[in-house]
């Protein structure tokens, strides 16, 4: 198994994503950079002119900006919504440019939508509980899924015969190992530990039972965005609401309310990076 780890991480490694694993780690470094400045933090932008128009667009948007005061400058963008969200956007600007293009396939998407929703769901979960380190449950949400986006978006025609295989399967992790050797989560931690994208996706991609709050966060986060867009069902809902309750410390109504609040903003952030509208109650 270790053999087929290694040969598709550098499969995708040669196929996609140099630039992309450079901005993670410059991305990460910067975000535990207590002596980074706003003006390195700018220049660092300014270099990219696509990414300048991009972050200013973005910190211009309602859910970014909330103080509605209009910024022409990717500087006041970084003084105005702050370190910690301008790294989100860039981020999310990486994966968007290394996965997406004129010939992607739908379940891409879907499953960028996945991500983008669990991560701004990971953040609001942490902030419940007092969690430190937001920003690094963002990106650690964000690239949860990552083996299996890279995967999806480079295979292409063999890819889709491979799709149509793993539904006659079942589509499930027996699947996924009997047709390329290692399932998506193995993946997905391979390509973390080979490009240094954080302990704590490690941690949270390495057990389904983990004590550590901010994977338990993450986790669930994942869950919460994958069931209640795609998957939905009524008696894992039950259990899943529990779970929520039990993390965020509310009632079932209360609870219940407060997910569907924050999946709505997680869905602005969908759509605000992805152009991507798309209905979760039509899967219900």
């Amino acid at each position: 198994m270790t053999a087929n780890i290694n040969l598709w991480v550098e499969y995708i490694g040669e196929q996609s994503v140099p630039f992309f694993r450079g901005t993670v780690e410059t991305l990460l470094k910067a975000a535990h950079d207590d002596e980074a400045t706003c003006k390195q933090l700018a220049d660092s932008i300014l270099r990219d002119p696509a990414l300048t128009a991009r972050v200013i667009k973005i910190a211009n948007s309602t859910f970014y900006n909330r103080s509605k005061i209009h910024v022409h400058d990717v500087r006041r963008a970084v003084l105005l919504i702050g370190f910690n969200k301008i790294y989100e956007i860039c981020l999310t600007t990486a994966i968007i440019e290394t996965l997406l293009n004129k010939n992607t396939c739908k379940h891409v998407y879907d499953l960028l939508a996945v991500s983008l929703c669990a991560a701004v769901l990971a953040t609001s979960f942490a902030k419940e509980r007092d969690l430190t380190d937001t920003d690094e449950l963002f990106i650690s949400a964000l690239l949860y899924n990552f083996g299996e986006l890279a995967f999806w978006s480079l295979t292409g025609e063999a890819g889709e015969d491979i799709s149509g295989k793993m539904k006659q399967y079942g589509d499930s992790d027996k699947a996924q190992r009997e047709l390329l050797g290692i399932t998506f989560r193995e993946l997905t931690l391979g390509l973390s530990r080979h490009w240094n994208l954080g302990e704590l996706l490690n941690m949270a991609l390495s057990s389904k039972d983990q004590a550590d709050e901010r994977c338990l966060c993450l986790q669930l986060a994942h869950r919460v965005a994958r069931d209640r867009i795609f998957y939905f069902d009524q008696d894992n809902d039950d259990e899943l609401v529990l779970d929520v309750m039990r993390f965020i410390k509310k009632d079932h109504a209360k609870t219940e309310a407060y997910i569907n609040r924050k999946l709505d903003e997680a869905m602005q952030v969908v759509y605000l990076n992805l152009s991507y509208n798309f209905d979760r109650r039509s899967h219900r």
